[in-house]
Formats: structure tokens, C-alpha cells, sequence
């Protein structure tokens, strides 16, 4: 469970891995922006890596384009999420590298999609699976999923630390 305990100073360095996350998504979109732009803001939809398209979408929503035209809610939601992560990495309520590395790249993630709703009043994304119908994403909503899966595996293995040992019956089953 997350921990109550004085974040150790090295534990807050953490939040600034969420720096390069920020940087590589913001590089990205200002590529494929970029990319779009030069096609005259035709769809771009080109194939990238096997499975994986190249395109330009405006979403004006949060994931699977929900909410949509719901900027400074999003926006709020956004900047109210870091400051709570901010928060708790520096409160000591998340310790041991797994979260710590998981919740700065949620940190990252929000913090990259925040910028464009922002600057924009819509997240720049750019890539769509063609092997199965799902919604075009970016590097932020990456880290953003990849980051959440690794702090949920921290906090199932911090549960489990906690919980007193199953009792053992006398055929040590």
C-alpha cells in the first residue's frame, strides 16, 4: 500500500524523469505536426514500423476521443492529476523504484498532453494499429498506460508485503 513515511531527497529526483518523457512526446508531435503541415493537412497515413501508422489526429477529448470539447475540464483534470503525484513523491507516499518510475512516467505523460491542451485546445496524435481497430495515440498517452501498469504492479506487490501469511495447517499446506 502506498506508505506514509518522509520521502528520501534521491526519491524526489524521480519526478524529473518525467522531463525526457515530456521532451521525446513534444519532439514527436512537433514532427508529425510538422510532417502534416507539409501535406497541406492531408492524412497522413503512412506505414512506420510493421503493424503501426503514421497519422495526424486533432482530438479535442481524452482517451478514445471521450469528452470531447471538454478543454479546460481536461485541462484542469490534467494539472490537478501532477499535482497530486507531485504531492505524494514528495510527501514519501510512493517509495521503491517500481512506483516511483511509474508514477513519474504517468507525471510525463500528463504533463506532455496538458502543454498541447494548453497551447493547442487539442492533443496532437499520431499512431494507429492496423492490425486491430483501436484509437490513434501518442508518446504522452504511452507513458501514461505504460507508467500506470508498472505503479498497479507496485501496488499489488506493496499489498502483498502487507498481508499477514496465510495460515499453514499441520501438513504445511
Amino acid at each position: 500500500m502506498i506508505s506514509r513515511h518522509r520521502s528520501a531527497p534521491r526519491d524526489k529526483l524521480w519526478l524529473l524523469a518525467a522531463l525526457p518523457a515530456v521532451a521525446l512526446d513534444q519532439l514527436v508531435k512537433r514532427w508529425v505536426t510538422g510532417l502534416a503541415e507539409a501535406r497541406e493537412f492531408l492524412p497522413l497515413n503512412y506505414p512506420f514500423i510493421p503493424g503501426v501508422n503514421l497519422t495526424y489526429a486533432e482530438n479535442t477529448g481524452a482517451a478514445f476521443s471521450l469528452l470531447q470539447n471538454a478543454r479546460w475540464f481536461l485541462v484542469a483534470v490534467s494539472a490537478t492529476a501532477a499535482c497530486v503525484i507531485v504531492l505524494a513523491v514528495c510527501k514519501g507516499w510512493i517509495r521503491g523504484k517500481l512506483g516511483l518510475a511509474g508514477i513519474s512516467c504517468v507525471l510525463g505523460g500528463a504533463l506532455g498532453n496538458l502543454i498541447d491542451r494548453l497551447l493547442h485546445g487539442y492533443v496532437v496524435d499520431m499512431f494507429q494499429f492496423t492490425f486491430v481497430s483501436f484509437a490513434v495515440f501518442n508518446v504522452a498517452d504511452i507513458f501514461v498506460t505504460a507508467g500506470g501498469l508498472c505503479f498497479c504492479i507496485y501496488l499489488i506487490l506493496e499489498i502483498r508485503k502487507k498481508e499477514p501469511d496465510a495460515p499453514v495447517d499441520k501438513d504445511g499446506q
